[in-house]
């Protein structure tokens, strides 16, 4: 992780509450050279040929808890889960050397998958996508394959639960699953007690007798 490094943020691209979070996360967009975006294959033996039809039914509930918690997202279901190991070893990559160009590739993934029901786990579907997000095809480095395990090892971890998306600071708790967005952006803003207290005051309403 970079020095100027601030968040660990873990996410899959084949869940939808990481989705959301990253859809919230674009309007902190000043925050976003401070992420290091840690990708998990929570559910590595999914295919979209070979569909589960159990996986199918965790993924509709899924998606019927996250429609309260995020009504502003616009989300389809896929009926498949595609597995992830290619597409993010490949952001994983670009994202040592290239934020940006890492950003607009997971953009596209994302939005492909959950608002487009592209199968990302189809090399050519990869290729197009990269082509759109002005990128070229890297070389996997044994570097960054030994990242990604030590991510996914921290993701199991105590601290972590396995959870996704979680967010991560050090110095204080982390969150663990889709906040709201208020949570979001007092988490981002790294308010202290206090502050959030007179933040969380800012954003609400207060009667007569207040």
């Amino acid at each position: 992780m970079s020095a100027g490094t601030s968040y660990k943020i873990y996410i899959d691209i084949n869940c939808p509450f990481c989705f959301a979070l990253n859809e919230r996360l674009d309007n902190l967009a000043s925050t976003i050279d401070e992420i290091e975006w840690r990708y998990i294959e929570h559910i590595p033996e999914t295919d979209s040929i070979r569909v589960d039809p159990l996986d199918m039914v965790r993924l509709k509930e899924e998606l019927i808890r996250l429609e309260p918690r995020a009504p502003d997202i616009r989300i389809n279901n896929p009926g498949f889960r595609p597995n992830t190991s290619v597409i993010q070893c490949i952001l994983a990559e670009i994202g040592r050397t290239d934020v940006s160009a890492a950003k607009r590739l997971r953009d596209i993934a994302y939005k492909a998958l959950w608002q487009g029901g592209a199968d990302i786990s189809d090399i050519s579907i990869i290729k197009e996508m990269m082509k759109r997000a002005d990128c070229e095809l890297p070389e996997i480095s044994s570097e960054t394959l030994t990242l990604m395990t030590e991510w996914k090892e921290e993701w199991l971890s105590d601290r972590i639960e396995a959870r996704l998306p979680s967010i991560d600071q050090t110095g204080r708790p982390p969150l663990l699953g889709l906040p709201s967005t208020q949570d979001l952006v007092f988490f981002m803003l790294r308010l202290d007690a206090e502050e959030e207290k007179a933040k969380r005051r800012e954003f609400s309403c207060t009667g007569s007798d207040s």
